[in-house]
């Protein structure tokens, strides 16, 4: 993966999604977890509604839930496709944002949901990309990612980039970009996508850091 840029490892995942949206879609549209949602926005705490940032929102489905709590949910993809769907599936604001370029409200978020997003970066680039998460969180701010774990490797599957990490990793790069592990646990996530079993972390933000652009 070193010989690949990161432009690259990203442009080539989100062509797969364009071209595969309405297979993905149909696979994964009833795929509620809603253990992960119960999870995530029991260890927010603020006053409900909550504001939420779905990070790589796809097709809409978490919004839509999340919205139909009565939270304030905003969606982010870098598939231009699944902005549209999710925008239309859901009824809420989705952006439309390449992971390794995200331009956020600083302070804004009560919560970040990211559910099978974030193994998408580019390793490289992985701490730069959270620590921008961090200034886009308010004071003690949740992060909340499930993604496909496996023996700590980079490669491509299925025509995308995947960046697989155990929780050490993932520990160690998050608190990096200013969180602490709050808790974690293994599931079988139900995405169809890869044939893995599914790492859920829980991280608060514990220090508002700085990030290359500031």
């Amino acid at each position: 993966m070193e010989n690949i840029s990161s432009n690259k490892l990203v442009d080539d995942t989100l062509k797969n999604y364009e071209f595969i949206h309405q297979e993905f879609w149909d696979k994964t549209k009833n795929l509620y977890n809603v253990q992960n949602y119960q999870l995530f926005l029991s260890h927010i705490k603020k006053v409900p509604p909550y504001r939420i940032l779905d990070l790589g929102c796809g097709p809409g489905r978490d919004l839509k839930y999340f919205a139909g709590q009565g939270h304030n949910v905003i969606g982010v993809d870098g598939c231009s496709i699944f902005c549209q769907m999710a925008r239309n599936f859901s009824g809420q604001v989705v952006l439309h944002q390449n992971f390794l370029d995200l331009n956020l409200p600083k302070e804004c978020f009560d919560g970040v949901y990211a559910n099978a997003s974030i193994f998408h970066i580019p390793r490289r680039d992985f701490v730069s990309v959270i620590k921008k998460l961090n200034l886009s969180l308010k004071r003690e701010g949740i992060f909340f990612l499930n993604n496909p774990t496996g023996c700590d490797e980079e490669k491509y599957l299925k025509e995308k980039y995947v960046n697989y990490m155990g929780i050490d990793l993932y520990k160690s790069y998050v608190e990096q970009a200013g969180f602490e592990l709050v808790a974690h646990n293994y599931n079988f996530g139900g995405n169809p996508i890869v044939e893995k079993f599914w790492l859920a972390c829980l991280f608060k933000k514990i220090n508002k850091i700085k990030t290359d652009d500031d």
